[in-house]
């Protein structure tokens, strides 16, 4: 009786580790978006973007962008759960909701802001200019304790 399992019992473990790979749709093609962020007339250096889809939901997609030193980006596309992480380059078709947040170290909340204007990405090289208001938010929090003076950002 048990020889008879084996080839079953076999397979099944075959095709356990693949059990639930197919929640999460296809990302589709991506579209190259790149631009720079600029606050008070120069590039903002640093953070990072996401951008979150106006229709529809993301179906597990996560669209989002490191601002560079020079204020440049160039949005990407990871799966939630994915590991490794693996970016590919560019985003989906379609508007989105566009939030900066600024580098920190982990010690202050509500630092984000949510753009006011929304982007479109359209089937073709996309490029967009964005601007941070003047004032920021302070965000809430204190100062960590196990950080150098140095390394806390304002």
């Amino acid at each position: 009786m048990i020889r008879r399992r084996w080839p079953a019992v076999l397979a099944l473990s075959l095709l356990l580790p693949f059990a639930g790979c197919g929640d999460t749709p296809a990302v589709g093609e991506l579209h190259p978006l790149t631009g720079t962020v600029h606050r008070q007339g120069r590039p903002a250096s640093r953070g990072g973007i996401i951008f979150t889809p106006i229709s529809g939901t993301s179906g597990g997609w996560v669209f989002d962008a490191s601002v560079n030193a020079d204020g440049t980006f160039a949005a990407r596309t990871s799966r939630l759960g994915e590991s490794p992480i693996v970016f590919r380059p560019g985003i989906r078709v379609g508007a989105y909701r566009v939030t900066y947040h600024p580098t920190s170290d982990g010690s202050k909340m509500g630092l984000d802001v949510d753009l006011p204007d929304p982007i479109t990405v359209e089937v073709k090289d996309n490029h967009v200019d964005l601007t941070l208001p003047d004032e920021m938010p302070k965000g809430m929090g204190a100062p960590r304790d196990d950080a150098p003076a140095a390394a806390n950002i304002k």
